[in-house]
């Protein structure tokens, strides 16, 4: 017998019947698997300057460039694209929350819109363009023919911090962390904790010891890796700033006339971030600290540098049974000795600069006083060169490098090299970082 005979609607509606299912299938398939990208996608999240292989216009009176994780330095176009990058995985993430879950690795330059009167660019067609982007600007045209001023608007924008924490606060499962503070202005109303499972820590930039406190305290007992790469803070100051809740109470604060504190002198360099953990990093295998220092002869060294490298001695020591790689680097910023001749004052005559001092007197105690268990890479770098030929002193002496050596596992690498590697930025002026300053 004959089959039923199908006309041509038929025909039609069988076709888009089947057309559909195939389309719901693709598009059923292509959810799955977007389902199973997202985790990768937003496995390592890079949204940095800081590391940027770039070269960098000091700011002020200064001649030589700096490395990109200094923050007195000129904004470049790449900080600007790095921030547009920034503000639209924060708005991604605040529609998206649960992507944050996802992020597993995390290197960020926290930074901000620059303020107009205070941050220089290198480029400043890209500056005015850059701020009016964002805020009305006011166009008052000095004498350089540029703008000096900026609205209310700009100014909460500038300062606010909370998009941070909230986007911070999801990476609950982030495991590697690089962390770069180049906002001219210290953090306020930070969480109580951040990264809870992290393994692995690199901190550098001008940040403050509370927010140190609020990326290790959940973390210590699990730490492997630590790093703190010339780290900087905000002046300490008498009587202590207030624990700032929000923006506004921020701004309240910043808007006295006469703010009842002053900074304290000499207290820019990071000191007392590590005493809380001391003992408590059972797990760390790897430990890097790298610093700038003073290095004219005729300076004291100051209670506030012995104290940096006191806590630092005492910490070493604390994980001396469990480190695999240890890394010590210090040196100073070039351009507190350049001048446009090339001159470079406080340099000569002097058989031991202040920070070798130091590392005399706190380092190298920790590291002879008894053997390294695991330890399979020691590193030194800007200590024990002598500061001009002829000097009858030197600093990590020879003896006590094969004492070190004989405190080293067979076939474990111990490396010193004289020469700093590379500048560290010397903050010249005491900063309550309140404000932009």
């Amino acid at each position: 017998m004959r089959g039923p005979i199908v006309g041509r609607s038929g025909v039609r509606t069988a076709t888009i019947n089947n057309v559909t299912a195939r389309l719901h299938l693709m598009l059923r398939n292509s959810l799955m698997a977007f389902k199973l990208l997202m985790p990768e996608l937003y496995r390592t999240i890079d949204l940095s300057s800081h590391n940027a292989d770039i070269d960098c216009e000091p700011q002020g009176l200064r001649h030589l460039k700096v490395p990109p994780d200094f923050i007195h330095r000129k904004w470049t176009r790449h900080d600007y694209l790095v921030f547009e990058k920034q503000q639209n995985f924060i708005k991604t993430l605040r529609a998206k929350p649960g992507l944050g879950k996802c992020v597993r690795e995390l290197c960020w330059t926290i930074t901000a819109v620059p303020h107009c009167e205070d941050m220089e660019w290198e480029d400043v067609e890209l500056r005015r363009e850059v701020l009016e982007k964002y805020s009305k600007v006011e166009h008052i045209k000095d004498e350089y023919g540029e703008c000096s001023c900026a609205s209310g608007e700009l100014r909460r924008l500038m300062l606010a911090q909370e998009p941070v924490w909230q986007v911070f606060h999801g990476f609950v499962n982030v495991l590697k962390v690089d962390i770069c503070w180049l906002i001219k202005q210290r953090p306020y109303a930070l969480p109580r904790s951040l990264f809870p499972l992290v393994t692995s820590i690199r901190l550098s930039g001008c940040m403050t010891r509370e927010l140190v406190e609020c990326m290790l305290v959940q973390s210590a007992q699990q730490l492997r890796k630590l790093e703190l790469h010339n780290l900087l803070q905000w002046s300490n100051v008498k009587p202590p700033l207030p624990a700032f809740t929000d923006l506004d109470h921020l701004l309240r604060y910043a808007d006295i006339e006469e703010a009842p504190h002053e900074p304290i002198p000499g207290t820019r360099r990071m000191a007392g971030a590590l005493n809380p953990f001391v003992g408590k990093c059972v797990a760390l295998t790897s430990l890097c600290i790298t610093t700038v220092g003073f290095v004219e002869r005729w300076l004291t060294i100051s209670p506030w540098d012995i104290r940096r490298y006191a806590e630092w001695a005492q910490f070493i020591r604390s994980v001396r049974s469990t480190l695999r790689f240890f890394t010590f680097k210090q040196g100073f910023d070039r351009n507190y000795y350049y001048t446009p001749r090339g001159s470079r004052p406080g340099l000569r005559n002097c058989p031991y600069t202040p920070i070798d001092k130091l590392f005399n007197s706190w380092i190298l105690p920790a590291l002879l006083e008894a053997p390294w268990p695991r330890i399979e890479r020691m590193e030194f770098t800007g200590v024990g060169s002598p500061i001009e030929l002829g000097c009858s002193k030197r600093a990590f002496p020879d003896e006590s490098r094969e004492t070190l050596r004989a405190l080293l596992p067979d076939g474990a690498q111990l490396l010193i090299e004289g020469e700093p590697e590379r500048d560290y930025e010397d903050p010249e002026e005491d900063n309550d970082g309140l404000l932009y300053g």
